[in-house]
């Protein structure tokens, strides 16, 4: 009987690790549903879960989560999980740096410039609040002067502001940085308590979300 109780004493640590893998959260406390669900549509590649970002150049939070946000994305995002980042528009003053960050988008030096960006307005010190002053930056990174320019002007970048405007909105972003997933839910670092634990909820959002979409490829398919 002793040697019974022996492997259940060993075995019991083993299945509460175990069940504590599978932790879950809370709506309305770890994290919001965005309600009404929004009216404009995410688009994804390969029916993947979007994770997006919403953030600020001048957010020294925002400047915080990079290092966080950057190992997430290279160690532990989940397989099923595409991520994008929203230039969020919560005043006047933010609509500069979001022309700024779709200009980068379209020029395709968004990723070199990101962290460019958040060094020299965070660590450095740079007011960033004038054409000229970005312009220079970028050229300092290998961008011309009449190539950003002439991007910065772009309708398409303009088309993607407004877009931005309208998802900052629309998804109730009230603050950054703010994540959010599949387009229904909201989380942030006060809600979750740390960065760390935000990752945790949105890895966890995007197992549901992607759990609920194969119930209903499964339910299509038993209905075909």
């Amino acid at each position: 009987m002793w040697r019974l109780w022996t492997v259940l004493l060993l075995l019991f640590p083993l299945a509460a690790m175990a069940s504590g893998t599978a932790e879950t959260f809370d709506e309305g406390i770890d994290y919001q549903l965005i309600a009404p669900r929004p009216t404009l549509p995410v688009n994804t590649s390969g029916g993947k879960v979007q994770v997006a970002e919403f953030f600020w150049y001048q957010c020294p939070h925002c400047a915080n989560l990079e290092p966080k946000l950057e190992h997430w994305l290279s160690h532990d995002k989940p397989a099923g999980a595409e991520f994008v980042r929203v230039p969020a528009v919560l005043a006047p003053n933010w609509f500069f740096m979001a022309r700024v960050f779709y200009t980068a988008e379209l020029l395709g030096v968004e990723e070199r410039m990101t962290p460019v960006l958040f060094k020299a307005i965070q660590a450095q010190g740079a007011r960033m609040e004038n054409l000229d002053g970005v312009t220079a930056l970028f050229a300092q990174h290998g961008v011309s002067e009449h190539r950003f320019k002439a991007a910065f002007e772009s309708l398409s970048v303009e088309t993607h502001v407004r877009r931005a405007i309208q998802l900052t909105r629309e998804y109730g972003i009230t603050g950054v940085p703010t994540l959010v997933v599949d387009g229904r839910y909201r989380v942030n670092p006060n809600q979750a308590g740390s960065y760390a634990r935000m990752f945790q909820i949105v890895d966890y959002l995007v197992r549901k979300v992607r759990a609920e979409q194969s119930t209903k490829a499964a339910t299509s398919d038993g209905g075909a």
